[in-house]
């Protein structure tokens, strides 16, 4: 895919479809914690279109460095500070099914609505900017409510 001059929403169109049609599969309903060996399969193929923290466009094996837009709340605030998965407009939730069985070690936004799951790490400004920092704060507290 990375190879072909393929348009950006072609591979996540496609992609999308692939993952949404393997989650209404009959194997996935059978409740079996491990995942078909085929699912499993695909799920380590290079084939995952990502948004790096740089912006920059990729297509990737999943790994725990990468994190699934699945929290209405937090993804805007997640993007452009970690890699996450991009699928564009499409629901994401209707391929959640097919994501969960990844050995991959998989982020997922939603976790870190929770505080107890929240690493974050205070930088002391090397400019003092008291409007920008007095906006954050009021942000923060916004966003921590």
């Amino acid at each position: 895919m990375q190879s072909t001059e393929a348009n950006w929403e072609d591979i996540v169109q496609y992609v999308f479809t692939v993952l949404a049609t393997i989650a209404q599969h009959e194997d996935l309903s059978s409740g079996d914690k491990r995942g078909p060996s085929w699912v499993l399969s695909i799920l380590e193929l290079p084939i995952f279109p990502l948004i790096t923290k740089h912006g920059a466009q990729k297509i990737t094996a999943l790994g725990s460095q990468i994190f699934v837009p699945d929290s209405e709340l937090l993804n805007e605030h997640f993007k452009r500070k970690v890699d996450i998965l991009d699928f564009g407009d499409h629901y994401i939730w209707d391929i959640i099914p097919v994501l969960r069985y990844s050995r991959a070690g998989l982020n997922y936004v939603s976790k870190y609505g929770n505080s107890d799951n929240m690493k974050v790490d205070v930088l002391e400004p090397v400019e003092l900017d008291f409007k920008n920092l007095r906006d954050l704060w009021e942000r923060r507290v916004a966003l921590t409510r």
